[in-house]
C-alpha cells in the first residue's frame, strides 16, 4: 500500500526531473590537474577544457540551449572571497603564487581574464548534453616566469571550484571541483658569467684577471661547484698549438675566497640566491693567475682556454 502511494503522489505532483545545467568531461580527464614541473625558465601554463551543458528543460531530453555564467572561487581552509588565485605551498619553505585565470567561451572564441568569484556576463554558449560539438569552455591558467623564479623550490596546490549559472530559469547552478598542482625543481644557475680577455703581457710580472657572476639558487643557500679546464685530465691551461700556460683558479663566495683544482667538488659554498641575480648583482666570483715564470718561458702566441664551470644544489 506504501509503494502505491508513493506512485500517485509522483504522478499528482511534480517529480524530479534532471536540472538543465551540468558540468562534466574535463579535458584533463581527473579533476587533479598537474603543470608539468618548472625547471628555471618560461611561464608554466596549461588549459582545462570541459563541457557546460545548459538548457531549456532537463539535460537528458532538451535540444534547446540557453546561456550560462561562470565563475571561479577556491575551497578548502583558504576559500575566500578576497584571496587571490594563487598556489599555496605543500612542501618546501615557499610562499604562495599568483595565479592568472582566463575563461574562453570556445564557441565563440571569446575570452575574458577571471576574478575570484565573480560572475562573468551570463552570454555564454551552453551545450546540449554530452557536447555532441565539442567541449565549449576553457579556463587557462597561467603562472608568469617572474613569481616562479622567485619562489622556493616545493610543491604547491590551489584548491579550486567552478560554478556555472544558467538552464531554464538562469538561476540554476552546477559546480565541479578540481585542484591544480606545480612542483618546482631546485635549481641551480650561473648568471652574468663572461668571457675573460687577459690582453697582452707586457713580458714582467704576473697576469690576474676577475669575473664576477650570480649564482641563482631557489632551494637553500649553498651550493657546490665543479670546474674542468681544457689541458689534460681537465687541467686550468691556456693552449697554443702544442704550447701551454697554467693557471690557478680560486673560488670567491663573497664569504670565503678558496683555491680550485680540476674535477674536484668545491662544497658548501654560500650566498646563493633567489632574489639578488635579477638586480643584476653579483654573489660569486672567479680569479684567475698567470705566474710570471710560466709566461716568460712561454713561446710568443695567442693562448686560449676553456674553463667549464659546474654548479649543483646540495
Amino acid at each position: 500500500m506504501l509503494s502505491r502511494l508513493l506512485i500517485l503522489l509522483c504522478i499528482f505532483t511534480s517529480c524530479p526531473s534532471y536540472a538543465g545545467l551540468r558540468i562534466n568531461d574535463l579535458s584533463t580527464g581527473t579533476n587533479n590537474i598537474d603543470f608539468n614541473n618548472w625547471t628555471g625558465s618560461g611561464n608554466a601554463t596549461i588549459n582545462v577544457d570541459f563541457c557546460v551543458t545548459s538548457v531549456l528543460g532537463n539535460t537528458q531530453q532538451s535540444t534547446t540551449t540557453a546561456p550560462y555564467e561562470i565563475k571561479l572561487g577556491t575551497r578548502g581552509g583558504n576559500a575566500s572571497a578576497s584571496i587571490p588565485f594563487q598556489l599555496e605551498p605543500r612542501s618546501g619553505a615557499g610562499t604562495a603564487i599568483p595565479l592568472t585565470v582566463t575563461y574562453s567561451d570556445l564557441i565563440t572564441n571569446s575570452s575574458e581574464q577571471l576574478g575570484i568569484n565573480i560572475y562573468t556576463a551570463q552570454d555564454k554558449t551552453g551545450a546540449i548534453i554530452q557536447c555532441p560539438s565539442g567541449l565549449n569552455a576553457r579556463l587557462r591558467f597561467t603562472i608568469n616566469q617572474a613569481d616562479l623564479v622567485s619562489s622556493a623550490a616545493g610543491s604547491y596546490r590551489s584548491l579550486l571550484r567552478i560554478t556555472a549559472r544558467g538552464g531554464e530559469s538562469g538561476t540554476e547552478r552546477a559546480t565541479r571541483n578540481i585542484s591544480l598542482n606545480i612542483n618546482i625543481d631546485d635549481i641551480v644557475q650561473l648568471q652574468g658569467l663572461d668571457d675573460l680577455l687577459l690582453g697582452n703581457y707586457s713580458g714582467s710580472g704576473r697576469v690576474s684577471a676577475r669575473e664576477s657572476f650570480c649564482v641563482y639558487r631557489n632551494g637553500s643557500d649553498t651550493y657546490q661547484v665543479t670546474a674542468r679546464g681544457n689541458g689534460d685530465g681537465g687541467a686550468f691551461t691556456l693552449l697554443n698549438n702544442d704550447d701551454e700556460i697554467p693557471y690557478s683558479l680560486e673560488w670567491d663566495d663573497s664569504s670565503v675566497v678558496t683555491p680550485m683544482s680540476a674535477n674536484n667538488n668545491l662544497t658548501q659554498r654560500q650566498n646563493a640566491s633567489v632574489n639578488i641575480c635579477s638586480s643584476g648583482a653579483s654573489n660569486a666570483s672567479i680569479n684567475i693567475t698567470l705566474q710570471e715564470s710560466d709566461l716568460t718561458a712561454s713561446p710568443a702566441g695567442n693562448y686560449r682556454g676553456t674553463l667549464t664551470l659546474i654548479i649543483a644544489p646540495e
